[in-house]
Order: C-alpha cells, then structure tokens, then sequence
C-alpha cells in the first residue's frame, strides 16, 4: 500500500554465504550468516516482481521470485446524506438514533464512529448513530482497502432537540404595570432568546443579536391588559413561547418615614449593632425600597426595615415607594450616625504629694462632651475627692485629690463608664498616679553605755 511503497520496499531474504547476489538487478550483500536485505522502489501502480539472483564462486546461479502487486490510491469514501437534510439534528431526528448514508470503494471494510458497517455491491452503505447528548456531532467514515490504504469522510453535525430559550427580562419601568410616561411612544420590552434563533413579539419579527439578546417596542392599545407574547424558533425548528401580562394604568404613591431608632436623628453604637431600624408608611400595593433594598409594606400601609450604617457621619434614609403603575415617590431622613466610645484623659497635675503639700489638681479631659459625667463617676485611692467642677472648655472637668494622713505609697484617680457622650455611646475610663508620703517621722535615742551610768 501507500505507506509501505513509501521510500522504497523493504525486502528481506536468504542466500549461499560468500555468494554474490542482486535484487531486481542491484547488487545486495549476503552477510556471514546467509541473511540479507534491501529496498526496492516501486515503478508505479500494479504488478511488481521482485527476482533475486545469486551466484556462487563456482559460477552456479539460482533465482528467487516474488510477484507483489502495488496498490497506493486510497479508497473512495463519502457522506452523502444525514436524516432530515441538514446537520442540525432535532429530537425527532435524534430519537431512535440519527441514519447516516453514504458511499465507499467496493470491497473496502468501512466504520462509522468506530463501528463496523457493510457497504453492498453497489458501494453503498446506511447506518444508524447514536447521539451522545446536545452539541457538536462529528461523523467519521473510514474505508480500508484490500491494500490497508485508508480514506476518511467527517460530517460535523450539531444536535439540538432542547426547545429554545426565551424569555422577556425587561419591561420598560421594571414592573408589569405601565404608566403614561412608559406607554408613551411604544413600552420598550427587552429579553433573551437562543442565538440564531427567528423571534417574533406580539406578532412582529424581531432580531437576536449575537449576544441572544433582543429588544423591541410594543404599542398598547389603550388601558387595562396588555399580553407580551414573545415565539422563538431556534434552527432545528423547536418552538418556544414567553409571556408577559401587564397592565396599563396611571397614579402616585404616598410614602413616608415616620420613625428612627433611638427616637433621634444621632445614632450611637447600641442602636447602629445589628442595623438602625427604620419605619414608615407608604401605600398599600406599593413596592418600596429603602437605601435600594427591599421592603414590604404591610396591608395596613406600613413598613419596618433594618438599615446598615456605612460607618462614622452622615448617613441619609432614602424610602422609594413605586406602585403598580411604576410612578415612584421619595421620602428622606438624614442622620448622623456616632459609635465612637469617648474617651477621657486623667492627669494628676503634681508627680508626688506630702505632709506638707498633700493636694494636687486633677484634670479630666474628653475626646468629646460629656453627659451625665458626676463626682460619683470618680474612684480615689490614696486620698479624697474635692472641688469637682465644669470648666469654661466643655471638654474639661477639674477636681481637687488631697491625699489622707500617715499613707505611704501610690494614690490614684479612676473614671469609670458610667458617663456617655450626647449620641448616647458609654465613655471609656481612664487613671492616673501619684506618689504618696504622708507618714509622720519617728526619732531615737541610743545610749553608748553599758552600766546605765552617765559619768561627767
């Protein structure tokens, strides 16, 4: 065949040791042990003869034959014809496995994706293939000749027995209620269907893109209902069908906010942990959203819903209700909202006290204006508590630490928690030192005797 003529053809064989031998007339060696090989070249398509001669030292001569026919054209092979004419295959295609038909050279064994199949006296063949699932289908038809030579047909196919997407994802105005403004001109109606596929809305053909996107304007026909009804075919002619009913109306919606958690518009750490609860009304039927999420509104006309703080400062409440028809209405609340803990700085203003200066004043300064901050806020060791007092700088509190009689170590002033700053988050405590020592000194006298007895 193609392969084995290709570079010539290698043959093999035996001869007398120490004799001379040719192949087709071309002087070959015979090697110690009588073996031999060659190649010889084809000269073309058909009988091929290969004569090898040897002779020996005698001058005796004996010739060995080969008739070998050269075969190299590869067999004819064809797909001729897939079930339903096309190479899209549909589920009724597809069902009971898709005939495939075609022609190879007379005699050749042939396999269609791999399994054998008879080609008659005419060099004709039908077979049967299953399909594998949706997607690509590739046929392959290999034929073998008597030779080994081969050739191979391929069909690419494509199966498709899944009715095509459709769907309608947008109405102009985001709901099924259409307002005059949205009716105005033609509802502008968007959605998706298969790529490829035809499209018709409410009758009209309109275009997929290469995205399967498609987009398209629907007049109405006056108020009350109004059904979109969009068909696609996708190209193995499988239907689909979307609908969408709607409603042509016109009206506005009332919305407000009635209530901030807290009961203010500051918000500290408590009521922001968890979400700031946020209430309101707004009409019945209404959709609402507040800061963009949604919210439902009660049959009553009412709403509750948590919104998150996005951190220190200002922080605005938007509610957007929209009704049916899609008008919308705006209500707002701006808060401030502040979870910092204040904290508070104590600074014994002299660095040790004594029996004879055993006062100090003591600072309290704060990151932010206190409330509720008292003397009882206070904790002193060491010493008392005296002359608490406000400042003209609302940030700064003054007191007076005096340290007791006969103590001798390290005295301190402690705030406590119990204080919070206007937005109601509690303060952070805070001490200072000092050194104390207001113990009394004690004296001796030693004698240098042993008798008792002072002698002058």
């Amino acid at each position: 065949n193609a392969a084995e003529a290709a570079g010539g053809i290698t043959v093999s064989g035996t001869a007398e040791i120490g004799s001379t031998l040719t192949v087709n007339g071309v002087a070959v060696t015979v090697d110690g042990s009588g073996n031999w090989t060659t190649s010889v070249a084809s000269a073309g398509e058909g009988a091929l003869v290969i004569t090898a001669v040897a002779t020996d030292a005698a001058g005796n001569t004996a010739t060995a034959t080969r008739n070998l026919t050269v075969d190299t054209v590869a067999p004819a092979v064809a797909i001729t014809a897939i079930e339903g004419g096309n190479n899209t295959i549909n589920a009724a295609e597809a069902a009971g496995g898709i005939t495939v038909s075609g022609t190879a050279e007379i005699g050749s064994t042939l396999t269609v994706n791999g399994v054998a199949v008879t080609v008659d006296g005419s060099g004709n063949w039908t077979t049967s293939v299953a399909s594998a699932g949706e997607g690509a289908l590739v046929i392959t038809a290999v034929a073998t000749d008597a030779a080994g030579n081969t050739a191979t047909a391929t069909r690419n196919l494509t199966v498709d027995t899944v009715a095509p997407a459709v769907a309608i994802t947008a109405i102009e105005g985001g709901n099924n209620t259409i307002n005059a403004a949205e009716a105005a001109g033609g509802i502008t109606v968007s959605g998706t269907a298969e790529i490829g596929s035809t499209l018709t809305v409410n009758g009209v053909a309109v275009t997929v893109d290469g995205s399967g996107n498609w987009t398209t304007s629907v007049a109405s026909a006056g108020e009350g209902a109004l059904v979109i009804t969009a068909v696609a075919t996708d190209a193995a002619g499988n239907t689909a069908t979307a609908t969408r009913n709607l409603t042509v109306d016109t009206v506005a919606p009332a919305v407000a906010i009635t209530a901030i958690e807290g009961g203010n518009n500051t918000i500290n750490a408590a009521e922001a942990a968890g979400g700031i609860t946020v209430s309101g009304t707004a009409e019945i039927g209404a959709t609402l959203t507040v800061n963009g999420v949604a919210v439902t509104v009660d049959g009553s006309g009412n709403w509750t819903t948590s919104v998150a703080s996005a951190g220190e400062g200002a922080l605005v409440i938007t509610a957007v209700a929209t009704d049916a028809a899609g008008n919308t209405a705006t209500a707002t609340r701006n808060l401030t909202v502040d979870t910092i803990n204040p904290t508070v700085t104590v600074n014994i203003v002299d660095v040790s006290l004594n029996d004879t200066d055993n006062s100090s004043l003591v600072t309290f300064t704060f990151s932010e204006i206190p409330t509720n901050f008292t003397v009882e806020d206070l904790t002193p060791v060491g010493g008392a508590i005296s002359a608490f007092a406000a400042t003209l700088d609302p940030l700064v509190y003054t007191a007076t630490f005096t340290a007791i009689d006969a103590f001798s170590g390290t005295g301190s002033v402690t705030v406590g928690t119990a204080w919070e700053n206007t937005a109601g988050n509690t303060g952070v405590g805070d001490s200072d030192t000092v050194a104390i020592d207001t113990l009394n000194p004690t004296a001796t006298i030693a004698e240098d005797n042993t008798d008792g007895v002072v002698s002058d």
